[in-house]
């Protein structure tokens, strides 16, 4: 996801969402199948999502996506 670096001196909205769940999810448990805190599926999960999806329609088999 790209950013603007326009005004470097005030966070944008995204930023600060971002921190938010960083220290929300700092609090939780790690997850239960990788271990992580915070978990890379829920780090990632719409950029994963958004590329498998670049991948169907590309026609790529199932093992590369």
């Amino acid at each position: 996801m790209a950013r603007s670096v326009d005004n470097v001196d005030q966070p944008s909205a995204v930023v600060a969402s971002e921190v938010k769940e960083a220290i929300v999810d700092y609090n939780k448990d790690p997850c239960t199948y990788c271990g992580q805190n915070p978990c890379d599926w829920v780090m990632f999960e719409t950029e994963i999502c958004e590329e498998c999806k670049e991948l169907v329609e590309q026609n790529r088999s199932d093992k590369e996506v």
